[in-house]
């Protein structure tokens, strides 16, 4: 043999050598396991062996043999891995195959027991491989509540679901075997166990929970070859009562002992029905159900008691049920509710509900609907709608909103011939106020903030915003066909701000106040101040006891398309007696304004003095001689003393009975002035009682006049201002009445111009105005005082307007 070849075979001899696992210390135990004891076929195997040495070894660098045979054991495949070292006595090795047939299959793991050559030490571990046809494996269980929530008593059902995410089933789905179900009490206490067989992937157990209580627990557990396991929570509330229509003709009563009420689908209260609802009570909703008005709902809550309309589901989701809908025809009153989780909070076509301090929330379309309704909306929080406030060709009062968070519109006006909003505060949603073909829309006080695009959006639209605080991240104007005007509204005047589409127009107005007083403080009373606009007259106001002249609306810019027209403003004062310094003046009306002039008395010149006293002696002569004459014609004109002529005595003339008010009642003085009746009304409040004045002369004269500092006046006008009211807002006058006069029994309310409500308003909404004005009076005791000049109506209908007051003299 050549050297080459000896060297060939040496080193082979030493490669073989290198493969034969030697060990450094004896192995005294081999043991394997797989991960699972069944696989599929093609699903991969892992199996992990432990080799156990009697003391410590120094190294493990030689391999450990893995082999696979099937069920007659015949060799599938070896392979030699390493050995991982754990501790000083114990090492691991791992060897993976993936099956490619179905069968019964060991795996083995082989290592020597000592140095060189063997005896050798292994271990073995049985597994089984199936079809997918033939088996299957469960990964994943999901637990679930049919409702998520239950009344105590009510059948619960839990529902465990293998199939609920991709991957949790391998395999045949049928082969499923059974779940164990445990429920437990909120006090951990085992309340019910039982085991259910699988079908098409799921198990379902029932209990009625007999105690109520918050956090209930229910686990299943699946007992196959995979065990797999999972839980959830429930709560558990006291029982309620279930609800049925209210029928014509009757009167039902949802009361608080009660309560919680249960509505399962659409409850109608019948046209002539009545539905009241006490303080404190909790109605709860099944899924989609409605409360529908066609005759009287009375809902009278408190702010420590609220009503409280609410899901029947656990737990609630916005548009869980749909809210409380007055028909055509339907009235009544909700007073301090919440309404929750629903689609619309409270809808009214054609109707005339009240709505006060209403909570809604949590809501997926209108927090409030109003179509072609009347009535009133106030105090009210919406929170979490589509839209806040939906009007639609309405005439309600509405006031006192506020709405956060719609998804679309704070406020959607459309079609609508003129509604007012007082107090409007929206934050959040696309637009703060968006109008479409609308006339006359007015909003008096409160905030636009956080509009994703426009805070004022109007098409083909008119509007009036007074005293509004504007602020938009998108723009805060986009008019399209339409004219707004701003009356002493903050916003960002820059044209980035605004999309203005001609021949639309925003107009910019504030407030002008006018005061004059002496160099010394003391205020002008009677002072004529003239407002002009461009040279053309404005207003003409007169100074009160104060001095002032407030409340001046005054335009100062126009802004268009292309371009913005300022105004020159021109103040000017006179006062007879008086010089008046620094008038007439201009006037900068780019923000609301308090202009001061000082009056300056001046002393009558000498020859005005004489032409005074000249004329004074010559009146004085005149009587003189008129009185001589008067004598003489007396004493030519008596009868001979032999005549005794018959004269009836002179009596003094009956005083007027006196003026009986009754509490509670309403009247009215037929007159073509009102000063008769504003004296009686001065009499009144002078001699303590509480009053209230609406009328058509301004706040400062009727107080001057009249003496009625003290007293709350308000002047009907279509201005803006702090002491007015829209004559076309008949139900905000019938809601200022009502708020004034709680808990002040015998407060007179007089009420000037009712002549001037029928030339602004269809003559039957204020035969209807003067009728709730009387039941208002009614309800709080008050003493209601009309003027009217019966000239003003032909004899029928004075006679339907004065039908139900009294007649006053």
């Amino acid at each position: 043999m050549s050297r080459r070849h000896l060297l060939t075979v040496l080193l082979t001899g030493l490669f073989l050598v290198a493969l034969a696992p030697v060990a450094q210390a004896p192995v005294t135990v081999v043991t394997v396991a797989t991960d699972r004891s069944d696989y599929f076929v093609g699903m991969a195997v892992s199996a992990n062996a432990t080799i156990q040495y009697t003391g410590s070894f120094i190294q493990i660098n030689e391999p450990a043999r893995v082999e696979w045979f099937n069920a007659t054991w015949v060799l599938q495949r070896i392979e030699y891995v390493p050995k991982v070292r754990v501790s000083n006595t114990i090492a691991t090795a791992a060897g993976n195959w993936t099956p490619v047939m179905s069968g019964a299959y060991h795996v083995n793991v082989t290592a020597n027991q000592t140095n060189g050559s063997p005896p050798i030490i292994y271990g073995s571990a049985p597994f089984r491989a199936w079809a997918l046809s033939d088996y299957v494996i469960a990964r994943g269980i999901e637990v679930s509540m049919v409702p998520s929530g239950f009344e105590r008593g009510q059948v619960a059902t839990t529902v465990a679901n293998f199939t609920a995410k991709p991957g949790w089933v391998l395999g045949n789905v049928s082969r499923l075997e059974r779940v164990q179900f445990i429920w437990y009490y909120p006090s951990t206490a085992v309340a019910r166990q039982a085991t259910v067989n699988v079908a098409n992937g799921e198990a379902t157990d029932a209990w009625a929970p007999d105690v109520v209580g918050a956090s209930y627990r229910v686990t299943a557990t699946y007992l196959g070859n995979d065990t797999v396991s999972n839980a959830t929570s429930f709560p558990v509330y006291g029982p309620s009562t279930p609800a049925t229509n209210v029928t014509a003709g009757t009167t039902r009563a949802w009361d608080l002992a009660r309560s919680p009420w249960r509505v399962c689908g659409d409850l109608l209260v019948d046209a002539t029905a009545t539905l009241t609802i006490e303080a404190g009570v909790t109605v709860k909703f099944c899924p989609s159900s409605r409360l529908f008005v066609a005759g009287t709902l009375t809902g009278d809550g408190s702010p420590v008691a609220r009503i409280n309309l609410t899901s029947g589901m656990f737990p609630p989701s916005p548009g869980d049920w749909g809210g409380v809908h007055f028909l055509a025809g339907g009235s009544g009153r909700l007073v301090n509710a919440i309404v929750e989780h629903v689609t619309d909070a409270v809808g009214a076509v054609d109707s005339s509900p009240t709505i006060i301090g209403l909570v809604a929330r949590d809501g997926t379309g209108d927090g409030v609907n109003l179509i072609r309704s009347a009535g009133i909306v106030r105090d009210a929080t919406i929170e979490g709608f589509g839209t806040g406030l939906h009007v639609e060709n309405a005439t309600a009062t509405i006031a006192n909103v506020s709405i956060a968070d719609p998804d679309h519109d704070g406020v959607f006006v459309v079609d609508d011939p003129g509604i007012a909003i007082q107090g409007l505060r929206v934050a959040g949603g696309e637009n703060s106020l968006r109008a479409v073909d609308s006339d006359n829309l007015r909003v008096e006080g409160g905030s636009f903030s956080g509009a994703t695009s426009r805070a004022v959006n109007l098409a083909g639209s008119a509007a009036v915003l007074a005293n509004v605080s504007i602020a938009s991240p998108g723009q805060d104007f986009l008019l399209v066909d339409s004219i707004a005007t701003v009356l002493n509204c903050t916003f960002t005047d820059v044209a980035s701000e605004r999309t203005i589409i001609a021949p639309s127009r925003l107009a910019v107005a504030n407030f002008l106040s006018v005061r004059v007083a002496t160099s010394d403080g003391r205020a002008v009373a009677g002072a004529a101040v003239s407002v002009t606009v461009d040279g053309a007259s404005l207003s003409s106001r007169v100074t009160d006891g104060q001095g002032l002249a407030a409340w001046i609306a005054v335009e100062d810019r126009v802004i268009t398309a292309t371009a913005t027209s300022t105004h020159v403003v021109t103040v000017s004062v006179s006062r007879d007696g008086y010089a008046i310094a620094g008038s007439p003046r201009t006037v900068d009306m780019a923000s609301s304004r308090l202009e001061s002039f000082v009056a300056t008395q001046v002393s009558p010149s000498a020859a005005v003095v004489l032409v005074g006293l000249f004329a004074a002696v010559l009146i004085v002569v005149g009587v003189l001689v008129l009185r001589r004459r008067d004598r003489t014609e007396t004493v030519e004109a008596a009868p001979s003393p032999t005549v005794a002529p018959e004269v009836e005595p002179v009596r003094p003339p009956k005083p007027a009975p006196p003026v009986d008010l009754v509490p509670g009642s309403s009247y009215v003085l037929l007159a073509e002035t009102p000063d008769a009746a504003f004296r009686q009304f001065a009499k009144d409040v002078r001699g303590g009682r509480y009053g209230l004045c609406i009328s058509r002369l301004r706040p400062e004269d009727a107080r001057d006049r009249f003496g009625i500092a003290d007293v709350p006046v308000y002047w009907l006008s279509r201005s803006f201002g702090k002491e007015m009211l829209s004559p076309t807002n008949l139900g905000a006058i019938v809601d200022l009445v009502r708020t004034y006069t709680a808990d002040k029994p015998g407060c007179r309310v007089l009420v000037d111009g009712l002549e001037y409500l029928y030339t602004q308003n269809d003559f039957g909404k204020v035969v209807k105005f003067v009728n709730a004005l009387a039941d208002v009076a009614a309800q709080r005791g008050a003493v209601l005082l009309f003027i009217l000049d019966p000239k003003s109506l032909d004899p029928d209908r004075l006679a339907v307007l004065t039908r139900d007051l009294r007649p006053w003299s």
